[in-house]
Protein backbone atom coordinates (compact mmCIF):
# COMPACT_ATOMS: atom_id res chain seq x y z
CA UNK A 1 0.00 0.00 0.00
CA UNK A 2 1.65 3.53 -0.80
CA UNK A 3 1.28 6.55 1.66
CA UNK A 4 -1.63 8.31 -0.30
CA UNK A 5 -3.60 4.58 0.98
CA UNK A 6 -2.43 4.62 4.15
CA UNK A 7 -3.67 8.96 4.64
CA UNK A 8 -6.71 7.98 3.49
CA UNK A 9 -7.27 5.07 5.84
CA UNK A 10 -6.19 6.73 8.75
CA UNK A 11 -8.17 9.61 8.07
CA UNK A 12 -10.84 7.77 7.48
CA UNK A 13 -10.77 5.34 10.56
CA UNK A 14 -9.74 8.34 13.01
CA UNK A 15 -10.73 11.73 11.77
CA UNK A 16 -10.43 12.97 15.08
CA UNK A 17 -6.52 13.49 14.48
CA UNK A 18 -4.36 15.74 12.18
CA UNK A 19 -2.77 13.37 9.77
CA UNK A 20 0.51 14.38 7.94
CA UNK A 21 0.10 15.14 4.40
CA UNK A 22 0.93 11.79 1.63
CA UNK A 23 4.43 13.10 0.73
CA UNK A 24 5.54 13.64 4.67
CA UNK A 25 4.34 9.74 5.12
CA UNK A 26 6.07 8.62 2.25
CA UNK A 27 9.17 10.20 3.66
CA UNK A 28 8.77 9.43 7.15
CA UNK A 29 8.19 5.58 5.84
CA UNK A 30 11.47 5.90 3.11
CA UNK A 31 13.37 6.98 6.30
CA UNK A 32 13.26 4.08 7.98
CA UNK A 33 13.69 1.49 5.03
CA UNK A 34 9.59 0.96 4.70
CA UNK A 35 9.38 1.70 1.02
CA UNK A 36 10.64 -0.13 -1.93
CA UNK A 37 11.98 2.02 -4.93
CA UNK A 38 9.98 1.82 -7.64
CA UNK A 39 11.92 0.85 -11.01
CA UNK A 40 10.89 3.73 -13.60
CA UNK A 41 10.07 2.37 -17.01
CA UNK A 42 12.75 2.00 -19.46
CA UNK A 43 12.78 3.29 -23.22
CA UNK A 44 12.23 0.25 -25.38
CA UNK A 45 13.43 0.12 -29.02
CA UNK A 46 10.74 -0.24 -31.61
CA UNK A 47 10.49 -3.71 -33.02
CA UNK A 48 13.58 -4.56 -31.13
CA UNK A 49 15.22 -5.19 -34.52
CA UNK A 50 16.57 -7.31 -36.22
CA UNK A 51 15.29 -5.49 -39.36
CA UNK A 52 14.58 -6.78 -42.60
CA UNK A 53 17.22 -5.61 -44.96
CA UNK A 54 16.04 -2.74 -46.69
CA UNK A 55 16.08 -4.72 -50.99
CA UNK A 56 15.32 -1.00 -52.53
CA UNK A 57 15.58 2.97 -51.91
CA UNK A 58 13.24 4.47 -49.57
CA UNK A 59 12.63 0.86 -47.61
CA UNK A 60 14.15 2.58 -44.53
CA UNK A 61 16.37 6.38 -44.23
CA UNK A 62 18.48 6.76 -41.10
CA UNK A 63 18.95 9.69 -38.92
CA UNK A 64 20.64 11.12 -36.56
CA UNK A 65 22.51 14.17 -35.22
CA UNK A 66 26.46 13.78 -34.76
CA UNK A 67 28.48 14.90 -32.24
CA UNK A 68 28.45 18.75 -31.93
CA UNK A 69 31.26 21.17 -32.11
CA UNK A 70 31.41 24.58 -33.06
CA UNK A 71 32.58 27.12 -35.74
CA UNK A 72 35.21 29.03 -35.55
CA UNK A 73 33.54 32.22 -34.38
CA UNK A 74 31.91 29.86 -31.41
CA UNK A 75 28.18 28.84 -32.79
CA UNK A 76 27.19 25.50 -31.30
CA UNK A 77 26.54 23.01 -34.58
CA UNK A 78 25.35 19.87 -34.17
CA UNK A 79 24.86 18.29 -37.51
CA UNK A 80 21.35 16.48 -38.37
CA UNK A 81 22.55 13.88 -40.62
CA UNK A 82 19.72 11.84 -42.84
CA UNK A 83 20.93 8.73 -45.40
CA UNK A 84 19.11 6.23 -47.27
CA UNK A 85 20.26 3.19 -45.80
CA UNK A 86 19.77 0.94 -48.87
CA UNK A 87 21.61 2.97 -51.68
CA UNK A 88 23.79 5.05 -49.07
CA UNK A 89 22.53 8.19 -50.43
CA UNK A 90 23.23 11.34 -47.94
CA UNK A 91 19.85 12.94 -48.08
CA UNK A 92 20.75 15.62 -46.08
CA UNK A 93 23.65 17.33 -43.65
CA UNK A 94 22.37 19.69 -41.98
CA UNK A 95 24.13 22.42 -39.85
CA UNK A 96 21.55 22.49 -36.50
CA UNK A 97 21.89 24.42 -33.97
CA UNK A 98 20.34 21.82 -31.56
CA UNK A 99 18.48 18.58 -31.09
CA UNK A 100 14.79 20.10 -30.95
CA UNK A 101 11.80 19.44 -32.83
CA UNK A 102 11.56 22.71 -34.06
CA UNK A 103 14.71 22.51 -36.08
CA UNK A 104 14.61 18.94 -37.25
CA UNK A 105 11.20 19.11 -38.62
CA UNK A 106 11.62 21.59 -41.59
CA UNK A 107 14.73 19.20 -42.86
CA UNK A 108 12.39 16.51 -42.54
CA UNK A 109 10.03 18.57 -43.90
CA UNK A 110 12.14 19.68 -47.31
CA UNK A 111 12.75 16.06 -47.70
CA UNK A 112 9.76 14.44 -48.15
CA UNK A 113 8.63 16.77 -50.40
CA UNK A 114 11.42 16.89 -52.28
CA UNK A 115 12.02 12.68 -52.36
CA UNK A 116 8.73 11.44 -51.23
CA UNK A 117 8.30 9.32 -47.98
CA UNK A 118 10.11 6.66 -47.23
CA UNK A 119 8.78 3.24 -45.53
CA UNK A 120 10.74 2.75 -42.29
CA UNK A 121 12.73 5.38 -40.18
CA UNK A 122 15.71 4.12 -38.06
CA UNK A 123 17.08 6.44 -35.20
CA UNK A 124 18.75 5.78 -31.61
CA UNK A 125 16.93 6.54 -28.63
CA UNK A 126 17.86 10.35 -28.40
CA UNK A 127 15.90 13.85 -29.54
CA UNK A 128 14.91 14.52 -31.54
CA UNK A 129 13.85 11.18 -32.63
CA UNK A 130 12.86 9.43 -28.89
CA UNK A 131 11.61 10.99 -25.16
CA UNK A 132 11.68 9.08 -22.11
CA UNK A 133 8.26 9.17 -21.62
CA UNK A 134 6.35 5.73 -21.30
CA UNK A 135 5.37 5.95 -25.20
CA UNK A 136 8.98 7.44 -26.16
CA UNK A 137 7.45 9.44 -28.56
CA UNK A 138 8.35 12.95 -29.64
CA UNK A 139 6.14 15.54 -31.53
CA UNK A 140 8.69 14.81 -34.56
CA UNK A 141 8.07 11.18 -34.78
CA UNK A 142 4.08 11.74 -34.25
CA UNK A 143 4.56 13.66 -37.35
CA UNK A 144 6.05 10.48 -39.10
CA UNK A 145 3.70 7.97 -37.59
CA UNK A 146 0.47 10.24 -39.21
CA UNK A 147 2.49 9.90 -42.33
CA UNK A 148 2.74 6.28 -42.37
CA UNK A 149 6.50 6.42 -41.50
CA UNK A 150 7.59 2.58 -39.57
CA UNK A 151 9.40 3.42 -36.72
CA UNK A 152 12.75 1.44 -36.34
CA UNK A 153 14.16 1.96 -33.14
CA UNK A 154 17.68 0.70 -32.50
CA UNK A 155 18.58 -1.21 -28.58
CA UNK A 156 19.55 1.78 -25.99
CA UNK A 157 23.72 0.98 -26.49
CA UNK A 158 23.45 -1.04 -29.80
CA UNK A 159 24.76 1.66 -31.92
CA UNK A 160 25.49 -1.29 -34.42
CA UNK A 161 21.95 -1.86 -35.32
CA UNK A 162 22.43 1.55 -36.96
CA UNK A 163 25.86 0.36 -38.33
CA UNK A 164 26.25 2.28 -41.49
CA UNK A 165 24.97 5.65 -40.67
CA UNK A 166 27.73 5.56 -37.57
CA UNK A 167 30.31 4.68 -40.15
CA UNK A 168 29.11 7.98 -41.89
CA UNK A 169 29.98 9.78 -39.53
CA UNK A 170 33.26 8.43 -38.81
CA UNK A 171 33.49 9.59 -42.86
CA UNK A 172 32.97 13.48 -41.92
CA UNK A 173 34.40 13.74 -38.95
CA UNK A 174 37.79 15.64 -40.22
CA UNK A 175 34.77 18.15 -41.24
CA UNK A 176 33.90 18.51 -37.43
CA UNK A 177 37.72 18.74 -36.66
CA UNK A 178 38.49 21.60 -38.61
CA UNK A 179 34.72 23.78 -38.63
CA UNK A 180 34.34 26.54 -41.03
CA UNK A 181 33.96 30.89 -39.85
CA UNK A 182 30.41 30.69 -39.28
CA UNK A 183 27.28 28.91 -39.65
CA UNK A 184 26.53 29.92 -42.85
CA UNK A 185 30.07 28.90 -44.04
CA UNK A 186 29.71 25.73 -42.23
CA UNK A 187 26.32 24.57 -43.78
CA UNK A 188 27.86 25.25 -47.79
CA UNK A 189 30.90 22.88 -46.88
CA UNK A 190 28.40 20.32 -46.00
CA UNK A 191 26.56 20.74 -48.95
CA UNK A 192 29.43 20.70 -50.94
CA UNK A 193 30.72 17.62 -48.74
CA UNK A 194 26.70 16.31 -49.12
CA UNK A 195 27.24 16.36 -53.11
CA UNK A 196 31.02 14.99 -53.36
CA UNK A 197 29.95 12.49 -51.33
CA UNK A 198 27.43 11.64 -53.57
CA UNK A 199 28.15 12.03 -56.66
CA UNK A 200 31.75 11.36 -56.84
CA UNK A 201 32.47 9.42 -53.94
CA UNK A 202 32.74 5.49 -54.97
CA UNK A 203 31.42 3.14 -53.05
CA UNK A 204 32.76 -0.15 -52.09
CA UNK A 205 29.31 -1.52 -51.39
CA UNK A 206 27.73 -0.72 -54.05
CA UNK A 207 30.51 -2.41 -56.72
CA UNK A 208 32.60 1.33 -56.41
CA UNK A 209 29.72 3.18 -58.21
CA UNK A 210 28.34 5.97 -56.29
CA UNK A 211 25.22 6.32 -54.15
CA UNK A 212 23.66 9.16 -56.75
CA UNK A 213 23.91 6.00 -59.52
CA UNK A 214 21.56 3.85 -56.81
CA UNK A 215 19.40 6.23 -55.70
CA UNK A 216 16.04 7.35 -56.72
CA UNK A 217 12.50 8.94 -55.58
CA UNK A 218 10.13 7.19 -53.00
CA UNK A 219 6.67 6.64 -54.98
CA UNK A 220 4.94 7.68 -52.03
CA UNK A 221 4.26 11.41 -52.08
CA UNK A 222 4.46 13.93 -49.41
CA UNK A 223 0.27 14.62 -48.60
CA UNK A 224 -0.56 18.16 -48.37
CA UNK A 225 -2.46 17.38 -45.32
CA UNK A 226 -1.18 14.78 -43.04
CA UNK A 227 -4.18 12.02 -42.59
CA UNK A 228 -5.42 11.76 -38.38
CA UNK A 229 -5.37 8.51 -37.72
CA UNK A 230 -8.65 6.92 -37.36
CA UNK A 231 -9.26 4.57 -34.16
CA UNK A 232 -11.63 2.05 -33.88
CA UNK A 233 -14.66 2.48 -32.31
Amino acid sequence: MGSKEDVARLRRTAPEFMWPSASTVGAILARHGLVRARKRPRLRACGNGPWPQPQEPNAVWTGDHKGWFRTRDGWRCEPLTVMDASSRYLLALEATGSTADSEAWPVFERLFEEHGLPDRFRSDNGPPFASAGVTGLTPLVVRFIKLGITLERIAPGRPQQNGRHERFHLTMLPMAEAPEADRTAQGQAFETFRHSYNEERPHEALGMDTPAQHYRSSQRAMPRTPPEPVYPA
